[in-house]
């Protein structure tokens, strides 16, 4: 099923390795700035998105709902540097 969403448009674009990026590096004790730095990095690194605005967007719109709250101002932050 994945190489089929990913054939025809479907899916999240493989947001997944991204996320796990990003939670890693948290629990490790870095910022949430510089993990979520990490992860747009390693996704355009990878070409899953084209540039790093896409890719904080998508990895932003990804990661919002399963963050910690104390987390999300520094993760809204985050985005908008790189935007």
């Amino acid at each position: 099923m994945g190489f089929l969403s990913r054939l025809f448009g479907g899916g999240n674009k493989g947001t997944k390795k991204y996320e796990d990026i990003f939670f890693g590096a948290i629990k490790i004790g870095q910022s949430v700035e510089y993990a979520f730095r990490q992860a747009v990095d390693a996704a355009v690194n990878d070409k899953v998105f084209a540039d790093r605005k896409e890719a904080a967007q998508k990895l932003y719109e990804a990661i919002l709902p399963k963050a910690e709250p104390e987390h999300k101002n520094d993760l809204n932050r985050a985005v908008a540097r790189i935007k």
